[in-house]
């Protein structure tokens, strides 16, 4: 004759089960909704710079078209040098800038933008938008026969507070 188990206490380890099934389903959906808030957070913050930097743009190009036109603008610390300069030539018509100017030490300075750094710390205009700081460099200039001239220039926009919150846009321009 079969000896009958005693199942009393099935019905515990059951619901301790259930209970750890339960209880790592509800971690994992406070894990994605934690990580959803944190992305949502970041999402916000680069937009904002973002939208900052494509201001700093519109500045800056701006300001540039100016003297884009006036071939033979006097060297002054603004970077004016740089405008209608091929990028090989800037080491001569831009000797006067990068006197006045303590942030700039070399040549390769006028035109380096392999990091963020490169724009933030050697820089050719500055603007300042609310909780953010716009900066602008002007790394190539081209000429053509045709009379047109393209450049490139880069802008980063960095927040005051955090500078982990910060943008950067690659531009290119061609005038007529």
């Amino acid at each position: 004759m079969k000896k009958k188990l005693n199942d009393k206490g099935i019905a515990l380890i059951t619901a301790l089960v259930l209970s750890l099934v339960a209880m790592a389903l509800i971690a994992a959906l406070m894990q994605l909704v934690l990580s959803g808030t944190k992305m949502s957070g970041y999402l916000k913050s680069y937009t904002t710079a973002l939208e900052s930097a494509k201001g700093g743009v519109e500045y800056f190009i701006s300001s540039m078209s100016g003297y884009v036109y006036h071939k033979g603008m006097p060297i002054d610390t603004n970077a004016m040098c740089k405008i209608q300069q091929d990028t090989k030539n800037w080491s001569e018509s831009c000797k006067g800038y990068m006197k006045a100017n303590n942030r700039i030490n070399s040549v390769s300075d006028l035109s380096s933008d392999e990091t963020i750094d490169d724009i933030i710390n050697y820089y050719d205009n500055k603007l300042d938008l609310g909780n953010y700081e716009v900066y602008m460099k002007l790394v190539d200039t081209r000429g053509s026969s045709s009379g047109k001239w393209y450049y490139t220039f880069d802008v980063v926009s960095q927040n005051k507070n955090n500078s982990q919150q910060r943008a950067w846009i690659i531009v290119f321009l061609r005038t007529d």
